[in-house]
């Protein structure tokens, strides 16, 4: 979990040594494993704790939403065809010194395949695809795969277009997003030039 620093701490650290404030936030980096001897230490640690019950309980609500939308079923045939890859890589490693490690290799290398294929099609197929934003996405190349999707620029400009997009690139580098949110950015960022 990733723990975020206070600026309200700053308070409570401002009249303390240096060697003090070195222990706590090494306590605070080993949380829940270490404890500091700091009069100020209480007080973060109870922050500390309720930051971390809320984060399992997120955890615990988005476990839930997960497995009401794919469905117990789902849920199952993914783990056990995840488990038949294994397996079918464990195979093709403890046979490669065999005679017919390269017949074994393509036939391991087909079932791979169709196991990935079938893993692919248990996923919801009417849900709308995301798309990764990173120093590669282009609407461009987007467009060139899905020609549909070109009337639904036609009411930007190229050069809303081109600042959204560059917006999208600096913004939100390494989120995946749907084609609505990519629109609703465009429309959002785009008059910003």
């Amino acid at each position: 979990m990733k723990r975020l620093a206070n600026p309200k701490w700053a308070l409570l650290l401002e009249n303390i040594s240096r060697e003090e404030r070195g222990d706590i936030f090494m306590a605070i980096l080993k949380y829940p494993d270490m404890e500091c001897s700091s009069a100020v230490w209480p007080f973060i640690k109870a922050e500390l704790d309720e930051d971390d019950i809320k984060y399992k309980a997120k955890c615990e609500r988005l476990a839930t939403n997960r497995l009401a939308r794919w469905g117990e079923q789902n849920s199952s045939d993914i783990k056990q065809t995840l488990s038949d890859i294994k397996q079918k890589s464990d195979a093709i490693a403890n046979s490669k010194y065999s005679t017919n490690t390269i017949k074994q290799s393509k036939e391991m290398h087909t079932h791979t395949n169709d196991l990935l294929q079938k893993l692919a099609t248990s996923f919801n197929p009417s849900r709308e695809p995301k798309y990764h934003i990173d120093n590669e996405f282009s609407l461009a190349k987007i467009i060139k795969r899905a020609p549909n999707l070109f009337p639904i620029f036609d009411e930007f400009t190229p050069k809303q277009i081109e600042h959204g997009e560059a917006s999208l690139k600096r913004k939100c580098m390494g989120q995946d997003k749907t084609m609505a949110q990519i629109i609703g950015w465009i429309r959002n960022e785009g008059n910003f030039t």
